[in-house]
């Protein structure tokens, strides 16, 4: 062997050998762990999944770095409702299971209304007077909450209108069976007419004749979803003839009537209860300006009033002809309407719920 054949090996192991090391250089290289600080190697490391993929099952086998994982999940609850009556509560939960922490809350509250009795005519707070023919009663009733005020309107003759106050123990010269109460009375005007005494007085009614107690109510609600009517009625002394009707008026519109002859068949002397949903109202249209009430008074009227053609009446048309009288109580207008939040004083998560205009 030659210089020149021996040189030539030494440069062939020379290079055998970098390659080796190169070799070596780029696995240490690779199996190295540069974030670990004992400068470990790992023997079998693998690379994390392609963007965190994990398998349908959803599990991962391998070796890897420990992955901090939060699972986020959505719950929807839909037309939950809550109910409550004057000075109490209602509250509605949304249950989380176990290890389970709400991060984000969103709610949409809609349908928000009450159904509030407005109106309570129970004349409970009236001082007890003496019972008078023709008397306005009006500052006896004594309610500060309720404005209740007794007017009169005669067309043509001298009709005397009486509007007195009866409380429980009233029984003569009415019995109130134990209610307090309003009274409506309407008086024929007394004349002549030939005859023998004691046949020839007339008592004399003209269109239009009324007598009426009335309120303002204050009610600060928008859109009025439904309402009701309700008032106790007690016939005391009636013709039988329907030329009288006992008539409720909201909002000088009138919305329920009766022929006094038809209530004196329900019963005289005794209460009779009615319940009168908006649905069977007279008239609907304009009761309510635009159906919003919006801190609005809405005004209810209670009247007897006389409806036939002008006219006289004498012994041929029978009893209680002189006069005509009712008694009322328990008068209620309840509405059904939208609310704000703060007319309920809504809470979310025990925060107040603003009102959106």
């Amino acid at each position: 062997m030659n210089f020149k054949q021996r040189k030539n090996k030494k440069l062939y192991v020379f290079l055998a050998l970098l390659s080796i090391f190169a070799v070596n250089a780029f696995v240490t290289n690779l199996h190295y762990f540069p974030d670990n600080s004992n400068n470990i190697t790992s023997e079998d490391f693998l690379l994390d999944p392609k963007n965190n993929d994990i398998s349908a099952a959803n599990t991962y086998n391998g070796i890897g770095a420990p992955w901090n994982i939060t699972h986020w999940a959505n719950r929807t609850d839909y037309d939950l409702s809550a109910n409550f009556g004057n000075n109490s509560y209602d509250q509605v939960s949304i249950p989380l299971d176990d290890d389970w922490l709400g991060y984000n809350l969103k709610s949409s509250i809609s349908n928000i209304y009450d159904t509030r009795n407005w109106n309570n005519g129970t004349f409970h707070f009236g001082d007890n007077n003496t019972y008078a023919t023709g008397a306005n009663d009006s500052a006896y009733i004594a309610n500060s909450y309720q404005n209740w005020t007794f007017q009169e309107n005669i067309v043509g003759n001298t009709n005397v209108m009486s509007g007195n106050y009866l409380d429980t123990g009233a029984t003569t010269p009415i019995n109130t069976l134990n209610q307090d109460c309003l009274e409506l009375r309407m008086a024929g005007a007394r004349h002549n007419d030939t005859g023998p005494d004691p046949y020839w007085y007339r008592y004399r009614y003209d269109t239009g004749d009324q007598c009426s107690w009335s309120s303002n109510i204050h009610i600060p609600r928008g859109r009025v979803i439904d309402s009701w009517l309700k008032i106790q009625v007690n016939p005391i002394h009636i013709i039988s003839f329907n030329s009288w009707e006992f008539r409720i008026f909201l909002n000088g519109i009138q919305v329920f009537s009766e022929g006094l002859f038809t209530l004196k068949q329900r019963g005289e002397n005794t209460w009779h209860s009615f319940n009168i949903p908006q649905g069977l109202w007279i008239n609907t249209s304009n009761v309510y300006s635009t159906l919003l009430l919006n801190d609005s008074l809405v005004n209810i009227k209670i009247a007897l009033e006389y409806t036939a053609t002008s006219a006289s009446y004498g012994f041929e048309d029978g009893e209680n002809r002189d006069y005509e009288q009712v008694l009322i109580d328990n008068i209620e207008l309840i509405t059904k309407a939208e609310a704000q939040p703060s007319d309920i004083q809504l809470k979310l998560n025990n925060t107040s719920v603003g009102d959106v205009s």
